[in-house]
């Protein structure tokens, strides 16, 4: 194996350990935490780590008790007047940078010819070491805020939703997005109920940002594959990409207080798919990046500008 297969391997086994161990109470450091921050992009409109990096970091701060929820490297924390302790060990995440290549259609299509050419997106993949505040001499300078970074009040949420100018619908009994006239279906806010983890309310925006996730993946946005039928490997994945995106985005916006017990079970049931191919979840999670990225993209910022006397 390739040294990138075997520590994308080693991530996937580290996951999946956590999954089983946790169980329901996976997605439990996710909402307690917030979003892991770079330290380099603090005080940035985008300080977060994304995709697979979400979930790594997340084990890692909870495997190792860390408190700080502020990660650098070697070279990020020196630059801020820090240093690592001694006797201390980074953890690996990934710098996924895209480029464009060439490739031919191995079959012949509706439109296309077998050995035509045509451009795709290719990722080169680095792995780099961080290493969590509490690790550094920086630990006091940067100790967890009680308050989850860029957390956002419920009126808020809905200026965030309104932002994206998604067509939505309400009524019915159902929650869903049709690809095909491109618009979401949401059953009454009135009619969610409390679970045994969240409440009515948390239910209804976790929902509502599972659907808007899936609402990028039209071709006109993130252009992903919306074509799978109910069962099948296809509309699975997107499932899974839907199911990620809706829990960063309630991270962000401060949403649950809470993790929903559906959302870590349905994560869990991947456990073996993932098993038999590590890149589902990367490939998963790197989707669900994408998408709260585009969401993120659609936000207006309104600057107050005052009058001159």
């Amino acid at each position: 194996m390739k040294t990138t297969d075997i520590k994308k391997k080693q991530i996937a086994d580290q996951l999946i350990e956590s999954m089983k161990t946790a169980g329901t109470g996976f997605m439990l450091p996710w909402v307690k935490s917030g979003m892991p921050t770079n330290l380099g992009r603090l005080g940035t409109k985008n300080p977060y780590y994304y995709g697979i990096n979400n979930l790594i970091l997340w084990r890692e701060k909870n495997y190792s008790n860390y408190k700080s929820n502020v990660w650098g490297t070697f070279k990020q924390i020196q630059d801020k007047g820090g240093m690592v302790n001694k006797g201390e060990h980074g953890v690996d995440v990934i710098l996924w940078k895209p480029f464009e290549v060439t490739d031919t259609y191995k079959r012949n299509t509706a439109t296309n010819k077998k050995g035509d050419s045509y451009q795709k997106t290719a990722f080169y993949i680095r792995f780099f070491k961080v290493f969590n505040m509490d690790q550094t001499t920086l630990k006091d300078k940067y100790a967890p805020n009680q308050n989850v970074e860029g957390a956002k009040s419920k009126v808020d949420v809905e200026t965030y939703v309104k932002n994206t100018k998604a067509k939505i619908e309400h009524g019915g009994d159902k929650c869903y997005y049709v690809p095909s006239k491109d618009f979401i279906k949401m059953v009454e806010k009135s009619e969610f109920k409390s679970t045994g983890d969240s409440n009515a309310t948390q239910n209804y925006y976790s929902t509502l940002l599972h659907e808007l996730t899936h609402w990028t993946g039209h071709k006109s946005r993130c252009d992903r594959d919306m074509q799978g039928y109910f069962g099948d490997d296809s509309y699975a994945f997107e499932e899974l990409v839907a199911e990620i995106g809706a829990a960063v985005q309630c991270c962000i916006l401060g949403i649950t207080s809470s993790p929903k017990k559906e959302s870590a079970q349905y994560l869990n049931s991947w456990i073996k798919r993932i098993e038999n191919d590590p890149d589902a979840l990367f490939k998963a999670s790197a989707r669900a990046s994408s998408a709260v990225k585009f969401i993120e993209g659609l936000q207006e910022q309104k600057v107050k500008v005052k009058k001159s006397a």
